[in-house]
């Protein structure tokens, strides 16, 4: 029996009776079904009662139904006999009756059972409310968590998918965890219906995986259920959309822990599966598959299967979706492939700086931390594809915003945007004149003036980049940006001095400064100490601002002044950039005679020598000027031989360049010329061929220093054979012909100094019929400097044979040997003309030339006696002639000879006899006055040789006694 209830009711209350008293017991549970309380599971008996709640029916004991309340819809407007749990639902006024509920789930109705779960998941996905203490406290009493569990187990499929949607609901609240979390067979049965159960059961299964993984604990459980496992298994074999979201989401969530779980999904190639999803149209997919993705892409091997699996192509659609939770997810995904060389390369490709740009233009974009992601991609991308990103901003119109950024509070943004700026605007017109209209170059100098040394070293970094481009330097110095960078240049901070080193470095270069400028009182003496200091990034910059100054001859000596030399000479040797910034001033340096002595004490043979090799050929050409130049120097010759310099220019003369190859000719003909012997050097590279093949050259430049070249080479007795080899000679002799005087006499020079070394070059020479043009040559000039070396080559090709000379210039070729040959030179012709002139053919051929007759006279007072011997000889022939003693009297011949026969009878207080002392010389004197004795014009005029002829009598030989 059932005690009294506190207000009247109607008999038989469990039938569901009609009328108001029916309205009231509706939706009662029976008495004789029931033998235990709902809330605590008492047992009824005949002491402990039963009672029916009025609000969900149930059947209570006493303890748990003391109190009354107002139930409304129920047909009284009295407070009722009420359960403990629909009081505090009532007191609060909860739209669902748990007790009722949970009643239906309790029900062998699957029908019940799904109404219910429906209608509880329904409050607590939408009511936060389901969340106060006083529900979890009913949900607890009434056992709803070993309740579910078990529904999982043993219900149909349509029900698990409600049980479990209702736990994916309830797992959403941090207070229903623990207490689930308690239910050790709950997470079993959850992953039993992930693993086997119907899609909608599968769904409903991993949304409430999905609730639970959202704490750390429920993660825990998870992995020591081996829940990973069953979970991408469902990831790798679904195509269902609404299971691929949820399981996305519980692996988003394991992932959160530095645990291995990323590599288990890498191994399995889960990144593919996972990509191929954000082709989905379902945005919450995207999102999901993005948030998963971006993730397990913080780890190295996941960004490279990303990349594999061309995620950029789908990615960049979704960077601009208008759902801005996708667009966020995307974004972080970008971030982390930007961070990956190929992945970022294949961004690009797909377009994504479009997007990007044009998310720092949305007003959603608002979030310091969007911004900044957004930032550090683009920066990425300009790093992998400058062009692209610059198109990309270009065209959204971005730089503007920018440069608002640049003076963002967040330091993150304030970078990334300075940076961007720098790069993004250099190299592109409408980039570069967005900033300037926007401003931009005005907020740089403000910062510059700031004080604050971090928005200072922002605006120099941007400046160091964007001062690259004349047209920008120009601009910068037109802003007013240059007292400010003059300023810095002082500035304790080694980071912002190296900055705004190197913008003015750049802004040198270009050229943007004026001469009043660049000699700024405070510049030259810290540009010069730059070049020794620590500071590394300085010294380049230093060195171009040297460069760029080192042109003018007043700000040469003012660097020299201040002891610049040897701080450029010692950056020759650092990086290219450096190198070739010092090697440029250097050069200049070299082509002023006021410093090229110093520039050998200042230590730059070495490193010159060493950048002659360098793989940059305008670094190559100015260190080659500089070696040209420094060549001229005596004291320069030996260390440049010994650097290894003659062999590097040797290789250099093979270039085509024109300008490269005059240089290496005028490095060759000093260096040579003052070290013969390091012509080795030179043979050991081919150089000897290359000098060849210039002496063919269009220029008579090239030829002449080439010929000059050979020439010093020939000095070395190796180098002679190789020339030989190399059919040196022909080449020379051709040029004999050339209609330059330099290019035929440093031909003469080089022929000569060949044939003087071996007889065989003297034979060759002779062989390529060279005598003739040297002759030629000996005949048309006037210069008696050019005379004598044509000469002397004519003395060392012949040797001796002057016949050869003879034949080819007659007479007056030997004739002007004897004038401007050396002492054996003229004895050697002499003796030629002597035996030529034994001929009467050839004596006629003289005689009608006064002018010859007269050189051969002059020699009888040559300090030579062969040279003496030889004339006399050639005057006794001459004189046998009637028509030449007419000239020879003329000339006073008779007279010099007369006296000369007299002397040779007086013998001298040391001995010695004076005139003609050769017996041979007097031979030929005495025949001289015998023609002339012979000839009745001149015989009345010998009177006077009548003594030394009487004295001949007795002591010349039996020839002379003849004459």
């Amino acid at each position: 029996r059932r005690s009294p209830d506190p207000q009247p009711l109607s008999a038989g209350g469990g039938g569901g009776k009609k009328g108001a008293a029916g309205k009231q017991t509706e939706g009662w549970a029976k008495d004789d079904e029931v033998t235990q309380c709902f809330l605590t599971g008492v047992k009824f008996t005949l002491v402990q009662r039963k009672h029916h709640c009025r609000y969900c029916g149930q059947i209570v004991c006493a303890d748990v139904s003391k109190k009354t309340a107002k139930v409304p819809g129920r047909g009284v407007s009295e407070a009722v006999r009420v359960c403990d749990v629909c009081y505090e639902q009532l007191e609060r006024g909860d739209p669902v009756c748990i007790a009722k509920q949970v009643a239906k789930l309790r029900s062998e109705s699957e029908t019940a059972r799904q109404q219910a779960a429906k209608e509880l998941a329904n409050w607590a996905s939408m009511d936060p409310q389901f969340a106060d203490k006083g529900i979890v406290h009913a949900f607890e009493a009434l056992r709803a968590p070993e309740l579910l569990t078990e529904l999982l187990q043993t219900a149909t499929p349509d029900t698990q998918a409600g049980v479990a949607k209702l736990l994916s609901a309830m797992l959403g609240y941090d207070e229903y965890r623990e207490p689930l979390h308690e239910e050790r067979e709950l997470l079993d049965a959850i992953l039993a219906l992930v693993r086997s159960g119907g899609t909608e059961s599968k769904v409903s299964a991993m949304s409430a995986l999905a609730s639970l993984t959202a704490s750390k604990s429920g993660r825990s459980e998870v992995r020591r259920a081996k829940g990973l496992v069953i979970v991408l298994d469902v990831l790798l074999n679904t195509s269902h959309e609404p299971l691929q979201e949820a399981t996305c989401l519980v692996l988003a969530n394991l992932c959160e822990d530095p645990t291995g779980d990323w590599k288990q999904l890498q191994q399995n190639g889960a990144v593919f599966s996972v990509a191929h999803m954000l082709g989905s149209a379902s945005a919450s997919l995207q999102e999901a598959a993005l948030t998963l993705l971006a993730m397990l892409c913080s780890h190295k091997e996941c960004r490279e299967q990303a990349a594999d699996s061309g995620v950029a192509t789908s990615l960049t659609p979704l960077l601009g979706s208008t759902k801005p939770d996708v667009q966020r997810a995307a974004l972080a995904l970008a971030q982390q492939l930007c961070a990956f060389g190929r992945a970022a390369d294949a961004l690009l490709e797909a377009g994504a700086a479009s997007p990007l740009a044009a998310m720092l233009l949305s007003p959603g974009t608002g979030s310091s931390e969007v911004v900044a992601a957004v930032l550090e991609c683009l920066s990425r991308l300009a790093d992998s594809g400058l062009t692209q990103a610059q198109r990309a901003v270009r065209n959204v119109g971005a730089v503007p915003h920018l440069i608002q950024l640049m003076s963002h509070q967040d330091g993150r943004i304030s970078r990334f945007a300075t940076s961007l700026v720098s790069s993004l605007c250099p190299g592109d017109v409408q980039n570069a004149e967005q900033l300037f209209e926007s401003g931009g170059l005005v907020l740089l100098s403000e910062q510059l003036d700031s004080g604050d040394e971090r928005a200072q070293l922002q605006a120099l970094s941007a400046l160091s980049q964007l001062s690259a481009e004349p047209v920008q330097a120009h601009a910068i110095v037109e802003n007013g940006c240059l007292t400010s960078t003059l300023q810095l240049l002082e500035h304790p901070n080694q980071e912002l001095r190296a900055y705004a080193a190197i913008t003015f470095g750049n802004l040198c270069s270009a050229g943007a400064l004026t001469p009043a400028q660049l000699q700024h009182p405070s510049v030259l003496p810290h540009l010069v100490a730059m070049l020794s200091s620590s500071n590394a990034l300085a010294k380049g910059p230093a060195a171009a601002a040297i460069a760029s100054m080192a042109n003018q001859p007043s700000l040469r000596q003012s660097l020299h002044e201040l002891g610049g030399l040897p701080g450029l000479a010692a950056l020759l040797e650092l990086d290219v950039e450096t190198s070739y910034h010092a090697v440029q001033a250097i050069a200049q340096f070299a082509a002023d005679e006021r410093f090229r002595q110093v520039l050998p004490e200042a230590g730059a043979i070495g490193p010159l020598a060493g950048l002659l090799s360098s793989p940059q050929p305008h670094v190559q050409h100015c260190a080659l000027s500089a070696v040209a130049n420094l060549s001229f120097v005596p004291s320069a010759v030996g260390p440049l031989c010994q650097s290894g310099a003659l062999t590097v220019v040797g290789q250099m003369l093979f270039s085509h360049d024109a300008a490269v190859q005059t240089m290496c000719l005028t490095t060759l003909c000093n260096l040579l010329g003052g070290n013969a012997a390091s012509a080795d050097a030179l043979l050991q590279v081919g150089g000897h061929v290359a000098l060849l093949t210039q002496l063919s050259s269009p220029s008579p430049d090239a030829q002449s220093q080439a010929a000059m070249s050979i020439g010093h080479m020939c000095r070395h007795r190796p180098a002679v054979q190789a020339l030989l080899q190399a059919e040196t000679v022909p080449l020379l002799s051709h040029l004999l012909h050339s209609p330059h005087p330099a290019v035929q006499l440093q031909t003469v020079y080089a022929l000569g100094a060949l044939a003087a070394e071996e007889e065989a070059a003297a034979s060759a020479v002779q062989l390529a019929g060279a005598v003739a043009p040297l002759t030629t040559l000996l005949l048309s000039s006037g210069a008696v400097e050019v005379k004598q070396h044509i000469a002397l080559t004519l003395a060392h090709t012949v040797r001796g044979s002057w016949r050869l000379v003879f034949n080819a210039g007659g007479f007056q070729a030997l004739l002007d040997v004897l004038a401007a040959g050396s002492e054996a030179v003229q004895q050697d012709v002499s003796l030629t003309l002597a035996a030529l002139l034994e001929d009467v053919h050839q004596r006629g051929a003289l005689l009608a030339d006064l002018n010859s007759i007269s050189a051969i006279v002059g020699l009888l007072n040559s300090p030579n006696e062969g040279t003496q011997q030889n004339a006399a000889k050639a005057v006794a022939a001459l004189a046998e002639e009637e028509a030449a003693r007419e000239t020879l009297y003329r000339l006073g011949t008779l007279s010099h000879v007369t006296r000369s026969l007299a002397a040779a009878n007086t013998v001298r207080p040391d001995g010695t006899r004076g005139g003609a002392a050769n017996p041979d010389a007097r031979v030929s004197m005495v025949r001289v006055v015998a023609s002339f004795a012979a000839d009745a014009r001149y015989c009345n005029m010998l009177r006077i040789a009548i003594q030394p002829l009487v004295a001949m009598l007795s002591a010349g030989g039996a020839e002379a006694t003849v004459h």
